[in-house]
Order: structure tokens, then sequence, then C-alpha cells
């Protein structure tokens, strides 16, 4: 359909002993079929909420002189767990998928001695673990299947040097905790006890628990995978000047990849790349903004050290503006979300009307699913965070400035074709 990226086209000799008012007929129908609005809601389901607060249980968003923290808030979903990164507390909380707090790890000069840890009772979560580290920056998260735990930590301000190739500074480690909470090691650029990485971007594991570590830069994205031993498996860095180029693009124009995602199953990168024209006033003959051209999804093979095939993403036009409503012009763009191990692609939407559209499209560009997807108070959002599991369920941690809340959509459900693996 039209509005739901499908396309209508009727072969006038294929029609040939149709009526002429029973061909207009049957045209009319189909192009009315695609103007019945957005897709069918995909409904949400709330897992559970945390309060805002210093408890060991509880979310640390207090601004701090007045502003708030640069510090990241981040959380990972993993064997029916989530993991939770506070920044500002400098602690890692694990919970069962009702809210019931199983693990901490906690820095003990930013957060009171835990007191609900290892309690018990007939009404509270058995074994409850609690371990205190002096975490200095708690970042980006993840855990393999043998529940490792990664966290990015920053490195005293001493140790902090400048890469002059990556044009940046290097910051941050990769604490590995194992399943019974002690510091294992950290890795640095090499492996283990390597050279820090720059801030890092995102931290992934793959189905067979390589961990990718990836880092924006000044140069362009940086990518290094390890093993589970530590190990260097890969690296790579794509410059910001070595995005491939549209054929046929008018003068002026440039590419940018905001966003960049690891492959799931092999040593492999997923970029998003946004080509834009800068657009000049006719009349003063001055640059007057930019527009989007095209918006492509490629893939990186850091071996070779070469992109291969890719596709445009689709366009999403915006509903017709409602009475009292502000009036939204433009087309609205796709945010990448990740791949499934099935290796579909996920996308959402830019807001709109209370909802965002949520697709799934395979390495070809094919739609495999769409939907609707709805929010609530979205616009005032503290915290908006969507993730992919590994089956394809899309997650989020989002924050309306009162409770910080965990959801789902089953999406899953509706790929078993194409996700035959359990949840």
């Amino acid at each position: 359909m039209i509005d739901r990226l499908s396309l209508v086209y009727v072969d006038y000799m294929s029609c040939r002993n149709i009526s002429f008012l029973a061909g207009l007929a049957l045209l009319a129908g189909l192009l009315a079929s695609c103007h019945q609005g957005p897709p069918e809601l995909m409904p949400r389901q709330e897992l559970f909420h945390l309060q805002l607060g210093t408890l060991e249980d509880q979310m640390d968003l207090m601004l701090r002189n007045g502003l708030p923290s640069p510090e990241k808030n981040r959380f990972f979903y993993y064997h029916g767990l989530f993991l939770v990164a506070n920044g500002n507390a400098r602690k890692v909380m694990e919970f069962t998928s009702y809210g019931g707090l199983i693990t901490l790890f906690y820095n003990p000069a930013d957060n009171p001695v835990p007191v609900q840890m290892g309690k018990g009772g007939a009404d509270q979560v058995q074994n409850r673990r609690a371990f205190s580290y002096p975490f200095r920056h708690v970042g980006e998260i993840a855990a393999d299947s043998h529940d490792r735990l990664y966290v990015e930590d920053g490195v005293p301000d001493e140790r902090v040097t400048f890469d002059s190739a990556l044009k940046t500074r290097l910051t941050s480690i990769v604490l590995r905790f194992n399943k019974d909470g002690k510091l294992q090691d950290f890795l640095g650029q090499e492996g283990v006890g390597g050279t820090p990485f720059p801030p890092i971007d995102k931290l992934s594991v793959s189905t067979s628990d390589v961990l990718t570590v990836l880092c924006r830069t000044g140069a362009g994205w940086a990518a290094w995978w390890f093993k589970p031993d530590g190990t260097l498996e890969a690296k790579a860095l794509i410059p910001w000047d070595g995005l491939p180029r549209l054929s046929g693009e008018p003068p002026g124009s440039f590419a940018d990849a905001e966003i960049v995602r690891p492959d799931p199953t092999q040593p492999r990168l997923w970029l998003q790349v946004d080509y834009f024209r800068r657009n000049q006033d006719p009349t003063t003959k001055t640059e007057s903004g930019i527009s989007l051209i095209q918006s492509r999804i490629l893939s990186f093979d850091p071996q070779r050290s070469a992109f291969l095939d890719g596709f445009a993403l689709p366009i999403i036009a915006r509903e017709p503006s409602r009475p009292g409503k502000e009036v939204l012009t433009g087309d609205r763009p796709l945010q990448f979300l990740g791949l499934s191990r099935a290796g579909l692609l996920f996308f959402l939407s830019s807001p709109e009307n209370g909802g965002e559209r949520f697709l799934v499209l395979d390495q070809q560009g094919r739609l495999i699913l769409e939907r609707t997807i709805a929010y609530s108070a979205h616009e005032n959002s503290w915290i908006s965070d969507y993730q992919i599991t590994p089956s394809g369920v899309l997650v989020a941690m989002t924050c309306d400035g009162s409770q910080v809340d965990f959801s789902w959509w089953r999406s899953d459900k509706l790929l078993n074709s194409y996700a035959p693996l359990a949840f």
C-alpha cells in the first residue's frame, strides 16, 4: 500500500477482458485501501517500574547544580533479566522481568549500604547479592551466555591520553565480572589490560559470546571484537570521508552515519548512512540549511575492510494534520535499532500523534512487518531507550520524570517464520 510501503500496479493488458467500469471500480477500491491510516497497533506490555531515588532498587536521576547529569543510564535484556546501569549512582542493578532486584554492583562512596539484599523471606527474592566496586564512571553494559558482566568504566585522569590517529581522548575500559560477582580483568584496545578505548558508544555480545566495543571518534567509527578469553579477534575504522557516495548526488552533498549496530552472529557492522544536500537561498545565494536526500543501510566487513551491498530505507510520510494540532511537514525519519539473530533489521520512525511506526525489514530491504506502537508522555521523556532482543522482541526503558518504566512489545510472535528460536 502507498502509505504502508507497498505499490499498487495495474497492468492494462492483464485487465483487457474486464469492463472499463469494473476496472475503474477495482482500482478505486485498491487505492482507497491504501489510505486507511496507520498500521495496526502492536500492544505494549508494561513489565515493572522503578522509583526515583538513591536506594539500591531505585534510579538516581537527580539534577546536579540544577542541570541534568551527563552520566549515562543504560539497560540490557538477557536470559529473562534486566541489567540497568545508573551513571549518577555509579551502580549496576539486575532485575527479574517483574522488577525484583537480585544483584547489585555499587560504589560505596556514592550509595548507602544496601539494606534489602540477602534478607530472603517468603515475599522476597531469594539469594540476592550485592558487590561493592569503586566505579569511576558507569556507562555501557552487556552480558554473555555465561553470565559474565561487561561494564564500561573510566580510567583515572592521569591515564587519559589523546590518540592523534583517532582524534579523540582515550578514557574508557571494559571491566569483566564473572558470574560470582568477582572482577575478572579489564579489556583495552589490544585485549586484557590493553590501552583504554575512546568513550564507548555501545557494547554488544554475539551469539558466540564475542564482545564488540563500538566507539564514535573524531576520525570515524572504530570497533574492536574480542573472543570470550579476551583475545582481540578483529578491529576496524570507518573514516568519515570513507563512507560510500550516492551515484549522481548533487555537488555539495555529504554523508553521515549517526547509527551503527554490530551484527549479532558475526564480526560485521551495520550502518544507517544519511545523505544530505546543502540548500541555497535563491535570493541571497547563501546556504540556508540542509535537506535529506536518502537514508541507506550498509554493512561493513572488517576482515575485508569493505562495504557490502545495501539498500535505501523507505520513506514514511507524515499523516495529515488534525484541527488544532501543530502542522508538521516533511517525511518522518527512521531510527535503526539493530538486528535479530535471524538477520532481520528493526526500525522506529519519529513520533507523531501519540505513536511511532515500527518496521522490520530483511537484508534486501523488503518489508516483513509494519505496526504502530503507542507511548505515554513521550514528548517529555527523560529517558527513551529501545533495544531489540536476539529473538526480535522490542524492549524499552523510558522515564517521564516520575518513574522509570520497563516495557516490551512481543514483535517476535509476529515473526515466527523468521525467528524460529524460542524466546
